[in-house]
C-alpha cells in the first residue's frame, strides 16, 4: 500500500469553494464540475504568478494531465471549501 502523501510535499495550493449548483439532486458532484475546478485552479495560479493576463495574452492555461487523489470520502456540500495541491 502506498503511503498517502503530506502537504508539505507541494510548494503551492488554491482553495476553491463549492457551489450549490455543484451538486445534482442526489448531492453528489459530477465529473465535469471537477474539471472545472482543475481549470480554475491552473488559471488562478497562472494569473497570481503573472504569466496569465486574461484581457490581454496571447497565453492560456491547460491541463493536460492530472491526479486525483481524495484524503476524504464524504459528500461535497454548497459551501464545501477544496485544497487542490500543485507541484
Amino acid at each position: 500500500m502506498e503511503a498517502p502523501e503530506v502537504r508539505e510535499g507541494y510548494p503551492r495550493f488554491l482553495s476553491v469553494p463549492t457551489r450549490w449548483m455543484d451538486n445534482d439532486v442526489y448531492g453528489h458532484v459530477n465529473n465535469v464540475v471537477y474539471y472545472s475546478y482543475f481549470d480554475t485552479v491552473v488559471n488562478e495560479y497562472l494569473i497570481r504568478s503573472g504569466v496569465l493576463d486574461i484581457e490581454r495574452s496571447q497565453a492560456i492555461g491547460l491541463v493536460d494531465f492530472h491526479t486525483e487523489r481524495y484524503q476524504q470520502q464524504r459528500p461535497l456540500g454548497s459551501s464545501t471549501i477544496l485544497k487542490f495541491l500543485l507541484h
